[in-house]
């Protein structure tokens, strides 16, 4: 499998020069890029065949990481740690939406607000 990487300016960067991957490293990427649902307009018709990601998801990754304000990076990174713990793809989604409130509200100096509370 060739890859294509990019940098901040989208020109390819020679993949000698990045560390190889295992095949865990892959696996995590492309269920990364599944659950972002990159699949939905990916160039590559197995992939949107699939409904899943098929083809190079580090280069799938990257390229449409570089796109992406800072909100969307919080919220990708936060789904993405909440994967690696073992959530679910929905649950993830969750804990990336309450990541990114708190980030908004730091941001903005907002309070947080307070736990709720237990009936019992």
């Amino acid at each position: 499998m060739t890859a294509t990487f990019h940098d901040r300016t989208n020109a390819p960067v020679d993949s000698d020069a990045l560390p190889k991957l295992t095949a865990e490293d892959i696996a995590a990427r492309r269920r990364y890029c599944t659950w972002l649902q990159y699949w939905r307009d990916c160039p590559s018709p197995l992939c949107r065949r699939a409904h899943d990601c098929a083809g190079d998801p580090t280069d799938c990754f990257i390229r449409r990481w570089l796109h992406l304000s800072d909100i969307g990076r919080v919220w990708v990174r936060a789904g993405i740690s909440a994967l690696e713990q073992g959530l679910t793809a929905r649950n993830a989604a969750g804990a990336a939406d309450l990541a990114l409130l708190h980030h908004v509200k730091s941001a903005d100096r907002l309070p947080r607000h307070p736990p709720r509370r237990k009936i019992p």
